[in-house]
């Protein structure tokens, strides 16, 4: 399958079927996991504990923009839906 016939049959927003064959195209080509799944009585990744850091960061001009942006945006967009 070349790209535009992906694009047209998996990534056109205004086809009202779009969402369901990318679904049903990655339910066959994705396995889910969690971390307590097993595979001969073997966990399928073993992570180290967690050691949380905070560091503090400056934003250029540009990432305060979208920051603020965004901070505005989300919380309007959770309480419409």
């Amino acid at each position: 399958m070349d790209w535009q016939t992906f694009q047209k049959y998996f990534c056109d927003p205004d086809a009202t079927d779009s969402y369901r064959r990318i679904s049903t195209l990655l339910s066959y080509t994705m396995m889910r996991r969690t971390m307590k799944t097993t595979i001969l009585n073997r966990p399928i990744i073993t992570l180290p504990p967690p050691h949380p850091q905070i560091k503090y960061i400056q934003f250029s001009p540009e990432e305060q923009l979208i920051y603020r942006i965004v901070s505005l945006i989300v919380p309007f967009r959770f309480r419409h839906h």
